[in-house]
């Protein structure tokens, strides 16, 4: 799953931009997206699968790269509400 991912990522149609210009697209981005799939599955009390998914949507929501959302998460500036919370859509 993380290979598609990762391949889906880079396609012409999920390139939004990043608010940060010093973030670097190598293997930093990878680590930082596997600390933030951490965070966010304790925070939305989820599995890491369901993390990943989460940050991917709120990058895709929001515009921007799922680097940057990852960055965003590992800095604090992001929380995600536990799932069970969260009203159906």
């Amino acid at each position: 799953m993380l290979r598609q991912t990762r391949a889906a990522s880079r396609s012409p149609a999920s390139s939004g931009r990043s608010r940060n210009a010093n973030f670097r697209n190598n293997g930093e981005c990878d680590v930082r997206v596997y600390q933030a799939s951490g965070m966010i599955s304790v925070q939305a009390e989820c599995s890491l699968d369901a993390a990943l998914l989460l940050l991917i949507e709120r990058a895709h929501e929001q515009g921007l790269d799922w680097e940057a959302v990852a960055l965003d998460v590992v800095e604090g500036r992001v929380r995600f509400e536990p799932l069970a919370k969260r009203p159906p859509r």
